[in-house]
């Protein structure tokens, strides 16, 4: 029974092995291994359908972009300077994450993972290396850490203790410093906030600093009475990092800023309601919830920001340095070579297998857009004569179906839109609008589906319906609209009406009858086993495993 069971693995393990190297089709001759498509297949996945239905649908896109990006090399088009430069910024810009050895950049991330759980409330000393005496100051609170909040020694001294317990002495060319763990709690998320700051200059006077308070509270309480506080903070605030956005500043996590300021973001409740006014070094802040930016659940919902913070953190350097050291005697490298680390790097496609997958999924990416606008995109928008023909030949599928003319009124902020729309409801005039308020209103009339107007959804309109105002996330911009006529019944569309859908359609027309002649030039042979392995496993949903 052994035996049998033994076989049977081997045999499938064969099977997966097999998949893997045989080739799934070829064009022009030129192989693509299963693979290739499989790995592509995986990352392209959306998950919306079973497998093995999804898997079919993928093998015709996927090669017509293998005939695309070999037709941008015939023609050279990796060559091209644009090409060059950006495949060279790509390379310098991903090769940091593949500079550091996988596994042990996994471990770390890992790690990280873990006391990003976590946010410890920590205090501190310090003393110089020249001080004559131990420091006696005693232990300052810098408020809760979390993963990479600290240099890489320190974090891990902290999250080696338990509550209660302090660090040995840690020397640095600095000093002496030594951490003490107060609490723990469960990680608080991070949090996007309005900030307001009425900034105190250092030497103010108590009058100063009194008049300063004055204005910060009749500021929140302008606030409490419904002013928009990113209206407050575009004018008022001393924070001019944040006051050309409205005061709003995101992703704030544990350890980024003062203490005090930082217990005020996280205390901040969901109702709106302005935190109190208070102060630190800098002068007196107002602060306000905009979102509650959940802990991610996972480590693959983590992953990536980890990776981003991973490479900014003194701790890449442990990868980096076992990366060298299991780089010695591959493709040439020994301990005798000068400047290992550039040598890796010159040679990183050698050295790691994910990086160069990396480097030649952008590079044929970018021969793609490169061809497409050159034979598809491009064309279709400068063809003009084509674009009426395919209009004239196909006229009938280009007819309004339910639609409003409508005015659309786009102001700054939501207070430069209260007071336009307020103008518009009494004059009833978008010339008006344009001519009194064009210094922050902007104004846009066109006629468009109903089902495209999302201001209006949910919405049963009639003609002279002003729509409450919303909000543009882009840019924070509010806008409403008025609804100048109803058009019910079904009508033909002029060619500028319908003119993006004829791009469209004419675009899909070009790329069509384009990739049926590259089909000539390049034959497509498909292996039947091959693809017939890939459906069976797609059936038993073990296809995504395989690799």
């Amino acid at each position: 029974m052994k035996s049998r069971l033994l076989f049977l693995f081997v045999t499938a393990l064969a099977a997966t092995c097999s998949l893997q190297a045989q080739t799934l089709f070829t064009y022009g001759g030129k192989p693509v291994e299963a693979k290739e498509f499989i790995r592509s297949f995986r990352k392209n996945a959306d998950g919306t359908e079973k497998d093995s239905i999804a898997i079919r649908k993928y093998l015709e896109p996927f090669i017509r972009y293998k005939l695309k990006v070999q037709a941008a090399r015939d023609l050279k088009m990796d060559t091209l300077p644009n090409q060059l430069s950006d495949l060279a910024s790509f390379r310098e810009q991903i090769m940091p994450l593949y500079m550091l050895d996988p596994e042990t950049r996994d471990s770390l991330l890992q790690e990280a993972h873990l006391r990003s759980e976590v946010e410890i409330e920590t205090a501190y000393r310090f003393q110089a290396k020249d001080a004559t005496t131990p420091a006696d100051t005693g232990f300052q609170a810098i408020g809760h850490i979390t993963a990479f909040t600290l240099p890489y020694a320190f974090e891990n001294a902290v999250y080696s203790l338990r509550d209660g317990e302090t660090t040995a002495w840690l020397e640095t060319d600095d000093g002496l410093h030594q951490f003490k763990r107060m609490a723990t709690r469960k990680t608080s998320g991070k949090r996007n906030v309005y900030h307001l700051l009425v900034a105190v200059p250092e030497n103010a006077s108590p009058e100063e600093d009194a008049s300063r308070k004055k204005l910060a509270d009749s500021l929140r309480q302008l606030i409490i009475e419904g002013a928009p506080f990113d209206s407050l903070a575009f004018r008022f605030s001393d924070d001019k990092s944040s006051a050309a956005g409205g005061g709003a500043i995101e992703n704030i996590g544990v350890g980024q800023y003062d203490p005090v300021f930082e217990a005020q973001v996280f205390n901040l409740s969901a109702n709106k309601v302005p935190s109190p006014v208070f102060r630190t070094a800098f002068g007196y802040h107002i602060l306000q919830l905009i979102e509650r930016i959940p802990v991610p659940e996972t480590f693959a919902d983590n992953e990536y920001a980890l990776r981003e913070q991973l490479i900014q953190d003194d701790r890449q350097q442990l990868a980096a340095k076992r990366l060298m050291e299991r780089s010695i005697g591959k493709f040439g490298l020994t301990p005798a070579t000068k400047d290992k680390e550039a040598n890796i790097r010159k040679n990183l496609e050698k050295f790691n297998p994910a990086f160069a997958e990396q480097i030649r999924e952008f590079r044929d990416g970018n021969l793609l857009f490169e061809i497409m606008d050159k034979y598809v995109w491009g064309k279709a928008t400068k063809d003009q004569a084509g674009l009426r023909n395919h209009f004239n030949k196909n006229r009938s599928k280009y007819t309004w179906q339910s639609s409003l003319n409508i005015t659309t009124i786009t102001c700054i902020n939501k207070e430069a839109a209260e007071l336009v729309r307020t103008a518009y409801r009494s004059e009833r005039s978008a010339d008006h609008i344009r001519k009194m308020y064009s210094e922050f209103a902007m104004v846009d009339t066109g006629r468009y589906e109903r089902k495209d107007i999302q201001l209006l959804k949910d919405i049963k309109p009639y003609e002279g319906y002003v729509s409450d105002l919303h909000r543009n996330e882009s840019d924070g911009s509010f806008s409403f609209v008025v609804v100048d006529k109803i058009h019910n019944d079904p009508s033909p569309k002029t060619f500028d009406a319908s003119a993006g859908e004829v791009i469209n359609d004419y675009q899909e027309y070009l790329e069509n009858r384009w990739i049926a002649t590259l089909k000539k030039k390049y034959p497509i042979w498909i292996d039947a086993d091959v693809w017939k392995q890939i459906l069976k496993k797609a059936d038993q949903n073990t296809l995504l495993t395989a690799l």
